[in-house]
């Protein structure tokens, strides 16, 4: 896509700066910390609240032939309980496949499953890689899911927000820009 756009753009008097990616970026990491905070408050004992990070699966193969997102989400993550300072259970889990190809795993629907059967009755959600609500956190989540949890005799499942427009999030946003620039 990039060497498209730059052919595309070649003939433009325009100045184009590629950022990569961001998952170790202090304020970005601050954001999913203070609104997991938050939510951690509506639980009755946030101590025992399972945290799931959930993030958009992809094909096992592009992690095999070199692709970032497996460890930059993981770090992501580490960074965000690091910062959080609890020591509430926490792992990662994968939503979203579609096709015949095999795709990063645990899926969030098994784990969820696999929660309930463990006597786990409250479960925080995280989605970690979901910056903006659309269908995978709206209906995937928060519909799906949640059934998916009251049949796991889950009591208490809740999901953090998106960053969306969220103040520290806009602020990682602007840092990660201007950093580039």
């Amino acid at each position: 896509m990039r060497r498209l756009l730059d052919r595309g753009l070649a003939s433009k008097k325009l100045h184009i700066q590629w950022i990569r990616s961001w998952p170790d970026q202090p304020t970005y990491v601050e954001s999913f910390a203070n609104a997991i905070s938050r939510e951690l408050r509506n639980f009755a004992d946030p101590s025992k609240v399972h945290i799931l990070f959930s993030a958009h699966s992809i094909p096992e193969r592009y992690v095999r032939e070199g692709d970032p997102y497996l460890e930059q989400t993981k770090k992501t993550v580490e960074l965000v309980m690091d910062r959080i300072e609890r020591r509430n259970p926490y792992q990662l889990s994968f939503q979203s496949k579609i096709g015949p190809v095999k795709w990063l795993e645990p899926f969030t629907s098994d784990v969820i499953t696999a929660l309930g059967k463990q006597g786990i009755r409250d479960v925080l959600v995280v989605p970690i890689s979901f910056v903006s609500e659309h269908i995978e956190t709206l209906y995937e989540l928060d519909i799906l899911f949640q059934k998916i949890a009251q049949e796991a005799r889950i009591q208490n499942f809740r999901r953090v927000p998106a960053l969306n427009s969220d103040p520290t999030f806009i602020q990682a946003l602007a840092e990660i820009v201007e950093s580039a620039l």
